[in-house]
């Protein structure tokens, strides 16, 4: 019988570099990943698949990255899994806490430009 999708939204496949900034539940940053060895392997309205450089072992998180139009954004998020891809690496899965508004619409040009071909609008 073949697997099928439970996920709410579609995902695309994209290679983006991110920062991301690790959070307690008092909302304080207690750890930072910076550069290029991060990246968005695929992200959906819902949430967002990374490659970090090491197993994510808070709760909270906070991504930053660049939009479409070159304009930093921050997205807040919450950890579902990190596990070990190789010595020097780890998958990420995040799902999206309370996207606002701005944010949803900067996720859905994301994906609208990978479906059309760079086309935004």
């Amino acid at each position: 019988m073949p697997e099928t999708d439970k996920r709410k939204y579609p995902r695309i496949n994209i290679s983006r570099s991110v920062d991301y900034v690790c959070l307690d539940d008092k909302h304080q940053k207690i750890e930072e990943g910076k550069g290029k060895v991060l990246h968005i392997l695929n992200i959906s309205q819902g949430g967002v698949l990374m490659e970090t450089p090491k197993l994510i072992n808070s709760k909270n998180i906070l991504i930053v990255t660049i939009d479409l139009e070159g304009s930093t954004i921050k997205i807040g998020g919450e950890v579902i899994h990190s596990r070990k891809l190789d010595p020097n690496g780890a998958l990420t899965g995040i799902r999206f806490v309370k996207p606002y508004n701005k944010q949803r619409e900067i996720i859905a040009k994301f994906i609208r430009a990978y479906y059309y071909g760079g086309k935004t609008a």
